[in-house]
C-alpha cells in the first residue's frame, strides 16, 4: 500500500517526460526513462515502465515505440500540430497591444503544449512596429470583463484613456464612467476593439480595448439589443476601418494638441511630437499617400493640416476641392 502514491506519481512523470522530451526524431529508451525516474526518487524497474506505458496507451495516449539501436518510446501528441502552434505563437508575437514581456510569457505557455524540440521554433520573434511598452496585464482583465458581460447579458462600465502631446496618459472626459452594452470584440488595424451600444449616446460605438481602464461587469442588463443583433462583425469592420494604400512618404502634420491621442493611436507611441505653443503641435509620420489617407485627415477636420512636403499638401488640397465640387 505504501508504494501506491509513488506508482501514481510515476506514471504521471513518465507521461510528462514523453510529452516534453520526445518526438519521432527523439525517442527515449526504457533505460533512460528508468534513470530519469530514479533521479526523482521514483522506482525505475524496467518491466514496470513497460506496464505503465501500456496503461497510458490503453487510456488513449498515442505512444509509439521505435525499434533499433537508437530506439525508444515517443509521444505523438495530436492536440496541435507544429504548424498550428507556430501560427498561434506568431499571432501572439505580432500583436502590438501585447508588450514584449507579455508576448514572451504567452509564447512560453504555447511552447508547453508541445515537446522541447518544437518549442524552440516557437520562440522566434516577429518584428512588430509600435509594440505596446505597457507590461501591465490590464488588457487581459478587460477582455475577461467584456467576455463575462456578453455571456451574462450584462452591461459593462469602464474609464477610457488617451494621451496628450507630451505622451502622458490621461482619462478622457475627466475620468467619466462609460456604460455600454458589449456586442463583440473586433480585430482591426492591428488592435482589439470593443463594439458596443453606448447607453449615453444610444448608438453603436467602438473602443480600443487597450485604452479601457477599470472595466467591470455591471449587474444591469444590456440595452440596445435590436441594434446589437443587427450588427455583422465583418460588415462593421469593412465600413469603419479603412486601410491606407499608396506611395509611402514622410509627411509633416501640424495639429491641435487635443488631437495628439488620435495620432498616437494611428501611428504608434514612437512618433516624435513637438509642441509649438499652447494650442498647436506637429509630428512627422510615414504614410501611404492615398484617398483613404486623405479621407482619414478630412474626417478629423480643421484641427489638422499637412505642412509638408509641398506636393502632398497640394494633392490633399486638390482632393478636398474635388470632394467639394462633387457636392
Amino acid at each position: 500500500m505504501a508504494n501506491k502514491p509513488d506508482t501514481k506519481k510515476k506514471i504521471l512523470f513518465i507521461l510528462d517526460v514523453l510529452r516534453k522530451d520526445t518526438d519521432a526524431l527523439h525517442p527515449m529508451s526504457a533505460k533512460v526513462l528508468a534513470e530519469r525516474l530514479e533521479a526523482e526518487g521514483l522506482p525505475g524497474e524496467r518491466k514496470s515502465i513497460y506496464r505503465d506505458i501500456a496503461t497510458l496507451q490503453d487510456y488513449g495516449y498515442d505512444i509509439e515505440q521505435k525499434e533499433g539501436r537508437n530506439g525508444g518510446f515517443y509521444l505523438l501528441d495530436n492536440t496541435f500540430d507544429p504548424t498550428e502552434l507556430r501560427i498561434l505563437a506568431d499571432a501572439v508575437s505580432a500583436s502590438r497591444f501585447i508588450s514584449e514581456d507579455q508576448a514572451h510569457t504567452l509564447q512560453e505557455k504555447i511552447g508547453s503544449l508541445t515537446n522541447q524540440y518544437e518549442a524552440r521554433y516557437l520562440k522566434r520573434q516577429v518584428v512588430v512596429q509600435n509594440r505596446s511598452k505597457n507590461s501591465s496585464n490590464q488588457i487581459f482583465y478587460t477582455i475577461d470583463a467584456i467576455s463575462r458581460s456578453i455571456e451574462n447579458d450584462h452591461a459593462l462600465t469602464f474609464q477610457y484613456a488617451e494621451r496628450n502631446a507630451n505622451k502622458e496618459e490621461v482619462l478622457r472626459r475627466d475620468g467619466q464612467i462609460y456604460t455600454v452594452s458589449p456586442a463583440f470584440l473586433l480585430w482591426a488595424n492591428e488592435n482589439y476593439y470593443l463594439v458596443a451600444y453606448s447607453h449615453k449616446d444610444q448608438e453603436i460605438r467602438h473602443y480600443r480595448v487597450d485604452r479601457m481602464r477599470h472595466a467591470f461587469e455591471s449587474q444591469d442588463p444590456r440595452e440596445g439589443l435590436d441594434l446589437i443583433r443587427s450588427l455583422k462583425a465583418s460588415d462593421y469592420a469593412e465600413n469603419t476601418f479603412g486601410m491606407f494604400r499608396g506611395d509611402e512618404r514622410s509627411v509633416k502634420l501640424v495639429f491641435d494638441k487635443y488631437l495628439a491621442n488620435v495620432l498616437l493611436d494611428r501611428f504608434g507611441d514612437d512618433i516624435p511630437m513637438h509642441v509649438v505653443d499652447e494650442k498647436t503641435a506637429f509630428c512627422h509620420v510615414s504614410v501611404q499617400i492615398s484617398p483613404q489617407f486623405f479621407g482619414w485627415l478630412c474626417g478629423i477636420g480643421a484641427g489638422i493640416r499637412i505642412e509638408s512636403p509641398k506636393d502632398v499638401k497640394e494633392e490633399y488640397q486638390a482632393y478636398l476641392k474635388k470632394v467639394l465640387e462633387a457636392q
